[in-house]
Formats: structure tokens, C-alpha cells, sequence
């Protein structure tokens, strides 16, 4: 008997976890558009319109932005510092250019108020706290902005976006409140409910993030929001075990991606197929579609991309029981991850090295990887990655026969799954607890929960979790 442990890691952008050693999948984040509106479009070099950025004032392309933002080291240094925790957060290059895009524009505002202010040694001051991490005064400036822009809405929204990309990098709440008046003040921003959709999953609302999806389908017919919007969708379906919808909708996003010939798309949905594929234990299908998807990575150079892929090869080496093919593609992962300074792919290779060592039963080993793996969550606020762990953690210590301990984490993972309403990792937490009540000599407790498990692997269609589950159901009853 085998207990359930969890990927910390699958997939190129955004992750959640899966039962076994299926993983977590990504929810990529990809706007094109500078202003959100379905009707233009943006290059994919920053020559993005700005927008108004003070009274009487224009700022046009990008390049003009950053004339402001270079002529003012105090305002150069504070971009830098904002763009640099993007690396910890950001999904896609695509979501790291559209919030830099929104990032410059903060800033070149504060500088364009300063030069007409009677008092810029504030927004000095200001500039000064942003480069020290504190961006509590520039978000009271921006805010006074709003004062006299609420009754121009779509000014009001786009102040608003600024201050959802001050702090995306930073608070995860804050950036939410930011967003969430973004669309309200402008309800046909794409770009401003895609980002809202990728912090209410970063958050765990899942269901307030279907709805900011859906609100961009409903919105455009544009390809490429269609397939943004299509695929984030899948992502959710997946992580709540509805793996058939979820093939369905990421087929759907590849095909509309292959149509336009947009690379970075065709890489992506790949990934993700080849999770579906893993989470239904066809490691053949999955393989196929994950080293389609490392092609596209290693012919676009994207580095993060790549990165993904090794991690998804390495859950398929050890599904497959080669834990030294698995451990070698992790730390590939893991080394570009450090190189780029991803936080989020750091902690995922964390957790799934501790895997390794958990099913090579070198357990002091394992519980360190996890625990850095969970350190990590904590800080960045990601509940997926924190389910993950806990449970995790609880096989480790059930292995010790540290059972109430075991029992405490499991539990905790449980609860942070069913508000996910993560069916396949609450079958795992599930199969669990009745592997700790079964080495209780609990046996009636033991068959409640394996019994809960065996209902919803075959529920989801996880044909072989739901026989293995079933065979010791079988065997309690004929002992």
C-alpha cells in the first residue's frame, strides 16, 4: 500500500496541484492589448500608448514613457525595483510585458505631477519609498489622482490598473482591490479581467476567477483573447477534476492558437494537455504533447518555458518509477529557475525533489525540500502550493508513524482542497486519513474515507487511483 503524494509542480506558468503525482497546472496570464479594449492591438515591443498621465499631459509610445522615467534616477530607480519582483509572480513573458507597460505609466505619472506640483519634494519622497520596497505614499498620490479623474471612468480605470501593477508584485490584495475598480469603471477592459481572473486564482477563489474568464468571452472575439480566456478556463477545470472538460477547452485553446500561429500559445496548451494526460496516467499521450511543447520553448528561447517542460518530463519519469531520470530533469528545472529568479518555479522543483526523496524513503531529506517548498507558498500567498505541501508533509510524518502529526497536515491540506473544490486532491487527502486510521487499527474510519476516495477518483475518471483505492476497500472487508 502506496500513499497519495502530490506534484508540486507541472506545467508553464500557473500551477495546482493533483492528486498522486499528477501535478499542478499552469494558468497562464497573456494580454496583448495596451488599454484592455478589444478593438486595437499591441506590438509585442512595448510601442504601447500610455494614456494621459497628468493634467493637460500626454505621454504617446513607450519610448516616450521611458524618456520620462530615464531623465529622473529617482524614478528609474523605483521601476527597476517593481519590475524586478515581476520575476517571482509573473506567468508568461506576454503578462510581464503588460504589467511593466502599466508600471511605467505609474511612474511616469508621478513624475509628470511632480514637475507640476508646488510641492515635489513629495513624490521625490515617494519615488525614494519605491525603491526602498514601500509603496504606500505613491499609492495616496495615486489615489488624490483619482479624486479629480472618478467621474472620467475610463481615466479612473486606467489609474486604477496603474495601481493593480504597483503592488502585483508585492500584495497580492491590494493589486485585487486595484483591478476589481479597474473593471468596474471599465467593464470592457480585457486585459483588466484577465489580470483580475489570474489574482483570484492566485488567492484560491476559482469560481470569481471562471466568472472573470467568461466576462472576457463574453466581451471579445478576438483569437487571441479567445484562446487567453479558453485556456485559463481549462486550467480551473483540471485542478477541479473535470479532466474531459478540461481536455476539451485546452484542445480547443491549441487549435485557436495554431490557427493564428501564435508559438508562445501552441507551447503552452501543449504543457497543459500533457498534464490532463499525466492526471489520467496516459504517460505516453503525455509525454508526446510535453516534448512538443519543449520544442516550441527551445525554438522561442524562453527560458521559463523551458523550464516548465523539464519539470513536466521529470513527473512523468516518476510516475514511471525512474526516480533518477526525474530527479535529474527537476534540478534542470530548478537551475534555470534560480537563474531567472522565479520564485514560484523555485518552490515547485523544492517540493517535487522532496517527492523524490519521499518515494526514495530518505525522509529527512524529503521533509527539508518540502519545508522550503512551503516556506515559499506562505510568502507568495499560494494556497495551491500550501495544500500541496501540508499533504506532502503528512506522508512524510506518516511514515515516522508520527500519526497525530500526520493527521494534523493532512487535515490542513483537506480543508484549503475543498475550498478549491480540488476533487482530485480530496480524494488523496481522503485515501490519506484512511491510511492513518487504517495504521490506527481504526479500521471502520479507515473504510469511511477510502470509500469517499474510491467515489471520486472514479467521479473524475482516474481509473487507477480508483482501482487501487478499491482493491484495499476489498481487502478490509475480507479480513
Amino acid at each position: 500500500m502506496s500513499d497519495t503524494i502530490w506534484a508540486a509542480y507541472i506545467g508553464g506558468g500557473f500551477v495546482i496541484a493533483a492528486a498522486l503525482i499528477g501535478g499542478l497546472f499552469t494558468l497562464r496570464q497573456k494580454r496583448r492589448k495596451a488599454d484592455g479594449s478589444s478593438q486595437s492591438k499591441a506590438s509585442n515591443s512595448y510601442n504601447i500608448t500610455a494614456g494621459d498621465v497628468g493634467p493637460g499631459a500626454v505621454v504617446g509610445h513607450n519610448n516616450i514613457v521611458q524618456q520620462f522615467i530615464d531623465n529622473d534616477p529617482k524614478a528609474k530607480a523605483a521601476l527597476e525595483v517593481l519590475i524586478e519582483q515581476l520575476d517571482a509572480v509573473t506567468k508568461s513573458e506576454q503578462e510581464k510585458t503588460d504589467i511593466i507597460r502599466d508600471q511605467q505609466a505609474t511612474i511616469a505619472r508621478l513624475v509628470q505631477q511632480k514637475r507640476s506640483s508646488t510641492n515635489p519634494g513629495k513624490y521625490d519622497e515617494a519615488l525614494r519609498a519605491i525603491a526602498k520596497d514601500d509603496k504606500s505614499l505613491a499609492d495616496e498620490l495615486l489615489a488624490e489622482s483619482l479624486d479629480s479623474f472618478e467621474k472620467e471612468t475610463l481615466k479612473a480605470a486606467e489609474i486604477y490598473r496603474e495601481r493593480g501593477a504597483l503592488w502585483f508584485g508585492s500584495d497580492t490584495q491590494k493589486a485585487l482591490a486595484a483591478y476589481k475598480r479597474a473593471t468596474e469603471f471599465d467593464p470592457s477592459s480585457l486585459s483588466a479581467w484577465n489580470q483580475l481572473g489570474h489574482l483570484y486564482y492566485r488567492v484560491g477563489e476559482l469560481d470569481k476567477a471562471i466568472s472573470a474568464y467568461n466576462t472576457i468571452l463574453d466581451l471579445s472575439r478576438e483569437i487571441y483573447w479567445v484562446a487567453v480566456a479558453t485556456g485559463n478556463l481549462g486550467l480551473i477545470y483540471r485542478v477541479r477534476g473535470e479532466l474531459s472538460k478540461a481536455e476539451r477547452y485546452h484542445q480547443k485553446a491549441l487549435e485557436l492558437n495554431e490557427s493564428s500561429g501564435r508559438q508562445e500559445g501552441i507551447a503552452t496548451q501543449c504543457g497543459n494537455l500533457g498534464l490532463v494526460y499525466i492526471d489520467l496516467s496516459e504517460l505516453e499521450k503525455a509525454e508526446k504533447y510535453v516534448l512538443k511543447a519543449l520544442t516550441v520553448e527551445e525554438i522561442l528561447k524562453r527560458e521559463k518555458g523551458i523550464a516548465s517542460q523539464y519539470g513536466n518530463l521529470g513527473l512523468i519519469y516518476l510516475m514511471r518509477t525512474n526516480k533518477t531520470m526525474a530527479e535529474e530533469f527537476f534540478r534542470k528545472s530548478l537551475m534555470i529557475y534560480r537563474k531567472i529568479n522565479y520564485a514560484e518555479g523555485i518552490s515547485k522543483q523544492h517540493g517535487n525533489l522532496g517527492l523524490v526523496y519521499l518515494v526514495c524513503e530518505q525522509l529527512d531529506k524529503a521533509e527539508e525540500y518540502l519545508q522550503k517548498s512551503l516556506t515559499l507558498d506562505e510568502k507568495l500567498n499560494h494556497g495551491i502550493g500550501m495544500a500541496n505541501q501540508y499533504g506532502n508533509l503528512s506522508v512524510v510524518y506518516m511514515n515516522r508513524t508520527e500519526l497525530d502529526k500526520a493527521e494534523k497536515y493532512q487535515l490542513m491540506s483537506l480543508k484549503i482542497n475543498e475550498k478549491l473544490q480540488n476533487k482530485k486532491n480530496i480524494a488523496g487527502n481522503y485515501e490519506n486519513l484512511g491510511e492513518i486510521y487504517k495504521k490506527r487499527g481504526d479500521d471502520a474510519v479507515a473504510l469511511s474515507y477510502w470509500k469517499k476516495s474510491f467515489s471520486l477518483y472514479k467521479e473524475i475518471g482516474m481509473k487507477q487511483m480508483a482501482e487501487r483505492v478499491q482493491s484495499w476497500i476489498d481487502g478490509l472487508e475480507t479480513e
